[in-house]
């Protein structure tokens, strides 16, 4: 908790694997830390590569967490763009 500069170099691994549930939860989990250390320019880089993952990923969970991402620190922008998204996200 709290230790983001050690978490940033693991997550920015992960971004970079094939598994693409997991590359979806890493850019979700690089925005909440880069929202916590106020770095604005790499929130929305991050924002707009979780919502690019959305198209290349089934799994729930790393949707959603996708979702509650930019709902929560995305501009009105990426929250258009995530619309599409919102409207095929199983929630049951």
């Amino acid at each position: 908790l709290g230790q983001y500069e050690k978490a940033i170099p693991l997550y920015q691994r992960l971004v970079q694997g094939s598994d693409q549930a997991i590359v979806s939860s890493a850019w979700s989990s690089l925005a909440k830390i880069y929202h916590a250390i106020n770095d604005l320019k790499a929130l929305h880089g991050a924002l707009e590569q979780a919502i690019l993952s959305l198209a290349n990923t089934d799994y729930p969970l790393a949707k959603g967490r996708v979702c509650i991402a930019v709902l929560k620190y995305g501009s009105e922008a990426q929250k258009a763009k995530l619309r599409p998204h919102l409207e095929t996200l199983e929630l049951s």
